[in-house]
């Protein structure tokens, strides 16, 4: 919005996106998602449903993990995690 402006933007990152170090919940609960346990997913970031398919994808889960994302309700907060879907 700056640049649109006539401004210029002076980009200072203070965030870093890392991998959990112990990702036992989050297999846990991609077993979960796989096994029907939900009806709707919530998803807050488009940033975590890509971590959560690289997780499920080198654990060889990667197709019973997109196949169970479509028999839920995705519910959105916001473009991004729609646009990761």
């Amino acid at each position: 919005m700056i640049e649109g402006d006539g401004g210029r933007a002076i980009r200072c990152p203070l965030v870093q996106i890392l991998d959990l170090d112990d990702s036992r919940a989050a297999e846990a609960w991609i077993d979960k998602l796989i096994d029907g346990a939900f009806q709707d997913v919530i998803w807050l970031t488009g940033e975590g449903l890509r971590r959560l398919l690289a997780m499920a994808k080198r654990t060889g889960r990667d197709g019973a993990f997109i196949a169970a994302l479509g028999k839920v309700r995705s519910i959105t907060r916001g473009p991004k995690p729609a646009r990761a879907r």
